[in-house]
């Protein structure tokens, strides 16, 4: 199957010749997809991945995408298949990706799709002119699942500044991805205790040193929920350090922007094991305003 789409790629005259294509996949399967069509002098841009609640809207997406590059048509990976539309939006196509299919793989089939583009019975037309689309009737017969941000491949730098009844501060937060909605992270904060925390004085430095697991969910705006655990240092009355653990759920609202993201988030926290506390724990809750930067 895959050595019959090249020898049509090959011996074919593409209809993308002498054009420009945007690639809104991750990385490896554009730089496949740049070495199947060069043959045909094509340039490839590499975009985000189409956004939207239904199929339709990523194609309209998708097709926007291609008329910002001065492009010719677009191509990407909706769950299961490889999909690409031209850029007058007349034409969208589809075809399945194997399970565990490689770039050269995908590559393949979307040169063989975007070669298609040209002679097409059917399409789906994707302009929007004027006014909000509207909702479609529930399908019995497809699934249309949000697609996840290529964002997600990225490790994030998370700065922001923190404020709870007791302080205020500055984090940081290196979070590493695990999966499409897992982030883990390590956390690390600097604050000015402007009020009493049991023993330790007002007006002295905290620090504060944790780890979190984070839900992700999906979307240009989407909610996260994190749990995280660490110590806070502080100073006590008689000027010596005073360590103690927390334990938070933390909350965030996201919204992605093309290069940063930024998030609000409200985290309730359980203090445990400083001075003057005995057996018992405090109650808090701390808030903090980020810009998350992916690298």
């Amino acid at each position: 199957m895959r050595a019959a789409l090249l020898i049509v790629i090959a011996l074919g005259a593409p209809a993308y010749a002498e054009g420009r294509i945007v690639a809104m996949t991750d990385d490896a399967s554009a730089s496949a997809l740049e070495l199947t069509v060069a043959h045909a002098h094509v340039a490839v841009t590499i975009a985000r991945a189409p956004e939207g609640a239904l199929a339709l809207d990523r194609a309209a997406s998708a097709q926007r995408s291609v008329l910002e590059a001065g492009a010719t048509s677009g191509v990407w990976i909706e769950g299961n298949d490889v999909c690409v539309v031209a850029s007058d939006g007349a034409t969208v196509r589809r075809a399945p990706l194997p399970a565990g299919a490689t770039p050269r793989v995908f590559a393949a089939i979307a040169a063989s799709l975007l070669d298609e583009l040209t002679d097409a019975p059917e399409h789906v037309d994707v302009h929007l002119d004027a006014g909000p689309m509207p909702e479609l009737a529930p399908s019995s017969t497809a699934v249309i699942a949000a697609v996840p941000s290529a964002r997600w491949t990225h490790t994030l730098v998370e700065l922001g500044l923190t404020l709870s009844p007791a302080s205020y501060g500055v984090e940081a937060e290196l979070a590493f991805p695990v999966t499409p909605h897992v982030r883990v992270g390590v956390i690390g904060g600097l604050g000015h205790l402007y009020d009493g925390l049991r023993d330790d004085i007002a007006g002295t430095p905290l620090y504060d040193a944790a780890a979190e697991i984070r839900y992700v969910g999906t979307g240009d705006s989407h909610f996260d929920i994190g749990i995280a655990g660490g110590v806070i240092s502080g100073t006590a009355m008689d000027y010596s350090r005073d360590t103690g653990g927390f334990a938070a759920l933390r909350f965030s609202y996201v919204r992605e922007l093309p290069t940063t993201e930024l998030s609000f988030s409200i985290a309730p926290m359980v203090l445990f094991d400083f001075r003057g506390q005995g057996n018992d724990q405090t109650l808090g809750v701390m808030a903090s305003v980020k810009i998350g930067l992916p690298i």
